[in-house]
């Protein structure tokens, strides 16, 4: 009988996640602008004295931006080996997912845009 929880498989399941992490955070360029965009709002949110609450909305839109962008990069990859050769359909999907990072991305700008303009504002004055 196959045992239900193995701390030894749960060890190598975060192994392969880790792995997975650092290939694509230094081998996607858009990852890594997603990441430099995850440090400067971190920042604000610092120097700004965000809520609670803003903390919580800016952490799951910038989670789920970086998270796109890994589900995109696994189709990606995904596309790539199932059709090495160009293929229009095959880069309709491509497209397609990547349509979704970028609507994640402007909602992501919205976002920081209710969080820190009036803040902006006021420090400008």
């Amino acid at each position: 009988m196959k045992q239900l929880f193995s701390i030894t498989r749960l060890i190598k399941s975060f192994g392969y996640s880790f792995k997975g992490l650092i290939h694509v955070i230094t081998h996607e360029t858009n990852v890594q602008i997603h990441l430099a965009a995850l440090v400067v709002t971190t920042f604000a949110g610092v120097y700004f004295h965000i809520t609670r609450f803003e903390w919580m909305v800016q952490t799951l839109v910038v989670a789920s931006v970086i998270g796109a962008e890994f589900f995109n990069t696994a189709i990606e990859r995904t596309i790539d080996l199932l059709h090495p050769k160009k293929d229009l359909r095959a880069g309709l999907i491509k497209d397609i997912a990547a349509a979704g990072v970028l609507v994640l991305a402007i909602g992501a700008v919205f976002i920081a845009y209710f969080i820190y303009a009036e803040r902006i504002e006021l420090l400008l004055k």
